[in-house]
C-alpha cells in the first residue's frame, strides 16, 4: 500500500503532467509543480530552480574541488592518509560539500576550504571542534567573519584595508570598529560583537564604550580569546 508521501507524489505529477518523469527526478519536479502554483511569479521561480539553480551549484562545486586540488598539491607530504578512513573525516567531508553549495559569499568559501584541507592533516585540533568550527562558519555572516580577524591581529587587518584607521584622539573602541567597517550600522556591529562573545570567541562587548586616549588601531589588541584564535587559525590558509 502507497504511504501519503507517495500518493501526494503521485498526485502533483498528474497534476503536472509529469507520469512520465523517471523516479530519481520525482523531488525537483514536485518542487517546480508546486512553484507553478505560486501567483504571478510560479514560473519564473520553476524555470530557476530547473536550470539556473542546477547550473550555479555545479560551477560553484567544481570550483570549490578545483581549488582544494591545488591546496591539496601544497601539503601533499603532511597529508595524512588514514585520516580519509576515518568517519570523522568522512562526516566533515559531506559537511563542507553541503555548505560549499548552501552559501556562495567569497569569505565563508574560502573558509571552507581551510577547514577542509586543515582536516586531512594531523593538528591539535579535536574532533568536536573541527565540528564545531565548520557549524559556526555555515552559521556566521561575512561581518562576523571580518570581525574576527580584525581581532585577531588589528594592525594587518588596517594594512589590508588601506590603513584607514588612524590616530583619531580621544573616543571609544566602538568608534574604531565604525571606522574599520564604515556603512555598517552601530547596531549591526554591536549584535555581530555580542554574537561572537556568546560563543567565546571574542571579549569585546563591555569593552566597546569605554573612553579612549588614543583611538588608534591598537586599541583593538586583545579581545579575541584563545579559543577564537585557534578558530581563526582552523579557517585560515
Amino acid at each position: 500500500m502507497e504511504n501519503s508521501t507517495q500518493k501526494n507524489l503521485v498526485k502533483l505529477k498528474k497534476q503536472a503532467k509529469l507520469d512520465e518523469v523517471p523516479v530519481q527526478d520525482d523531488i525537483k519536479y514536485v518542487a517546480e509543480a508546486l512553484l507553478k502554483k505560486i501567483p504571478i511569479v510560479g514560473d519564473a521561480l520553476a524555470y530557476l530552480i530547473h536550470t539556473t539553480f542546477p547550473n550555479l551549484w555545479q560551477e560553484r562545486l567544481k570550483k570549490f574541488l578545483d581549488e582544494i586540488a591545488i591546496e591539496v598539491e601544497k601539503v601533499k607530504d603532511k597529508v595524512d592518509k588514514h585520516i580519509i578512513e576515518t568517519e570523522e573525516f568522512s562526516y566533515i567531508f559531506e559537511k563542507t560539500m553541503r555548505s560549499v553549495l548552501q552559501n556562495y559569499q567569497k569569505e565563508k568559501i574560502e573558509c571552507f576550504k581551510a577547514v577542509f584541507i586543515h582536516s586531512l592533516l594531523s593538528t591539535d585540533v579535536k574532533t568536536e571542534e573541527k565540528e564545531f568550527f565548520l557549524t559556526l562558519v555555515n552559521e556566521m555572516t561575512v561581518t562576523h567573519i571580518k570581525i574576527l580577524y580584525l581581532f585577531y591581529d588589528p594592525d594587518a587587518f588596517n594594512k589590508r584595508h588601506g590603513d584607514g584607521v588612524k590616530n583619531g584622539g580621544v573616543g571609544s573602541r566602538m568608534q574604531i570598529l565604525k571606522r574599520c567597517f564604515p556603512g555598517t550600522s552601530e547596531a549591526l556591529l554591536r549584535s555581530v560583537v555580542s554574537d561572537l562573545d556568546s560563543k567565546g570567541l571574542t571579549r569585546v562587548s563591555t569593552a566597546l564604550n569605554g573612553t579612549l586616549s588614543s583611538t588608534d588601531i591598537s586599541m583593538l589588541t586583545g579581545l579575541i580569546t584563545d579559543f577564537g584564535k585557534k578558530f581563526v587559525d582552523f579557517v585560515t590558509l
